[in-house]
């Protein structure tokens, strides 16, 4: 313990005589540290986070489905006729719910306010998992034609409207000029679908409860069974398709497909995601690559020092563990600066606005104790392995060599300059291989801007 101590002292002198060089490293690798915790944040939300939802890996988006001239496949809403026909002749669901999006303009007093809402099904609440904060959720008789006047609303419009009051249930809300009561406060974190802030029952205009044709609105929401794979799902979808021809012809040439809520949420966007996990790893790669360039160059100048102390006996794991202690320091300064970063830039990523699903996702990025591990596995792994290189460096330098450099006042040794060459080469290529990328992204969106868009713009 003391002589770990007496490492630890000797690298905070060596830093204290370096401050200059040892700002600009931690900074360095700061940075890149900081945009791996944050890609890993995000990769973590996106992928991994339960999206306030029981089991979200069973919950399924259905949609109809139609190949287009020109574009393939293309998903659709649904229509509530071929919603109910779904819920009676398939067996893959232990529950179906059906949605229709609503925007909300809420009177208070002489003000406005508009919500994003929902026109849910009683079943939406079984298929989501969730249950209420406080109140009820609706039942079956609430839903239309003419469906009741109740409400639930969000958890965050309970907190930041209602100042949280536990005396919420049975207030009246001004919902598109007609009194709706609330019964019921959503659990906390759930917002489905899509930042939804007021859920209303379920609803249409009358021409549209039992039409299909130019009626694909609803939204199709479903829990998968015990034991029903995704896979299952989908073959009996794929054979509903001839049933729905059978109840209306206006269903010809549909067919109907489940992807997972979190896929449907994603929409493609998974593929950047990891895009962005890759290019943070690159940039940390690069300045892993110039801090090993840095702590050859200060291995080359302590070579004086460790072959003194293997003259006087230190053991080569004395020495190893003196380099790796410095360069553990080092990392784990930068680590700090790193996490203070990610927790200041999150916040402003969530304000960037993206389409409302990734905001529905960005809700569940945080840093948390997992994030917070990663970041250590990464600071640990960072400093071994570049406190190793220049330790093994070192690891045959004589106390005669050593003298007879430093009585020429030479600089670092040939080995130690064939080191720092490599790092060189490698951080060229990287660099070369991140300009390529940014060259080639540019003339994409370039082309893209070209496109027509099949139309006079003016």
């Amino acid at each position: 313990m003391t002589s770990l101590r007496q490492d630890v002292s000797s690298s905070i002198r060596f830093f204290q005589r370096r401050k200059s060089a040892f700002i600009v490293i931690v900074v360095t690798v700061a940075l890149a540290l900081a945009a791996n915790t944050t890609a890993f944040s995000v990769v973590r939300g996106f992928f991994f986070a339960n999206l306030g939802v029981r089991d979200a890996e069973s919950v399924v988006v259905i949609t109809t489905v139609k190949n287009l001239p020109g574009q393939g496949p293309v998903d659709f809403s649904d229509a509530y006729p071929n919603y109910r026909l779904l819920k009676e002749n398939t067996h893959s669901f232990s529950a179906v719910a059906a949605t229709l999006p609503i925007d909300v303009n809420w009177k208070q007093k002489e003000d406005g306010r508009r919500l994003q809402g929902q026109r849910v099904t009683a079943s939406f609440f079984a298929v989501m998992g969730v249950t209420a904060h406080t109140g009820r959720f609706f039942a079956e008789t609430d839903e239309g034609p003419h469906a009741a006047p109740v409400a639930v609303i969000g958890y965050r419009l309970w907190r930041s409207a209602f100042a949280a009051s536990p005396d919420v249930i049975g207030q009246v809300m001004q919902l598109n000029g007609v009194p709706h009561t609330i019964v019921g406060v959503m659990q906390q974190g759930f917002q489905q679908p899509t930042d939804v802030e007021v859920w209303l029952p379920f609803d249409l205009p009358e021409t549209m409860w039992n039409t299909v044709i130019a009626a694909r609105q609803v939204s199709t929401y479903a829990r998968l069974g015990p034991g029903i794979s995704l896979k299952t799902a989908n073959q009996e979808l794929h054979a509903f398709a001839d049933t729905a021809l059978r109840f209306d012809p206006a269903n010809k040439d549909w067919s109907w497909r489940a992807r997972t809520l979190r896929e449907t949420l994603l929409d493609g966007s998974d593929g950047v995601v990891i895009s962005i996990q890759v290019g943070a790893a690159v940039l940390l790669l690069l300045a892993i690559c110039n801090l090993m360039a840095v702590l050859l160059a200060w291995g080359a100048e302590r070579e004086h020092e460790t072959a003194l102390r293997r003259a006087l006996g230190a053991s080569t794991g004395r020495i190893v563990r003196q380099f790796v202690v410095q360069t553990v320091i080092l990392a784990s300064m930068a680590g700090a600066v790193a996490l203070l970063m990610a927790w200041f830039v999150l916040p402003a990523l969530k304000q960037l606005n993206p389409n409302p699903s990734l905001a529905s996702l960005l809700e569940h990025v945080q840093i948390e104790t997992g994030t917070i591990a990663f970041a250590t596995a990464v600071i640990l792994v960072t400093g071994l392995v570049t406190g190793l290189l220049p330790a093994w460096q070192t690891r045959s330098v004589s106390l005669e060599v050593a003298m007879r450099s430093q009585s020429r006042g030479g600089g670092a040794s040939s080995k130690a300059i064939r080191w720092q060459q490599a790092m060189i080469v490698v951080q060229a290529a990287i660099a070369v291989l991140i300009l390529a990328s940014a060259v080639v992204a540019g003339i994409t969106l370039f082309k893209l801007a070209r496109v027509g868009l099949g139309f006079e713009t003016k």
